[in-house]
């Protein structure tokens, strides 16, 4: 249910595309003959391109190939330069660890107030590992 206004409307909308495609020109070109060799230069420069990266990629690979490969011996493996000659700091040991954790164990039961049957008993462990 379209209104009268909106019939008329459309016809005129109808009339105005009808006008306007008379004016329009549709011209569609034909390849000329010497633009035919510009283009195939254009279709064949990336394919050029393209050939000359694979073979300098295969070029720089055998040229490696030809390097020689440096042999791992013992020598080579320790550097010296890395190795500190500073001994001023121990090497942890397996005791070490443990009396750091004897020693937090000390430090919670001081914060939590522990006995001091039980502060003994952690101080013994404490000398015992420290001797």
């Amino acid at each position: 249910m379209t209104t009268k206004q909106e019939q008329q409307l459309q016809q005129k909308w109808q009339q105005y595309v009808a006008a306007e495609a008379e004016h329009v020109d549709i011209t569609f070109y034909a390849p000329q003959q010497n633009q035919s060799p510009h283009r195939l230069k254009t279709q064949i420069k990336p394919m050029w391109l393209s050939a000359a990266a694979l073979v300098m990629t295969i070029g720089i690979t055998w040229w490696l190939s030809f390097l020689p490969v440096p042999t791992v011996d013992d020598s080579s493996v320790v550097d010296d330069s890395r190795v500190p000659t500073d001994s001023s700091q121990p090497m942890l040991l397996a005791s070490n660890y443990r009396l750091d954790a004897l020693e937090r164990r000390i430090q919670q039961a001081y914060l939590q107030g522990a006995s001091e049957v039980e502060l003994a008993q952690l101080w013994q462990q404490h000398q015992a590992l420290t001797n």
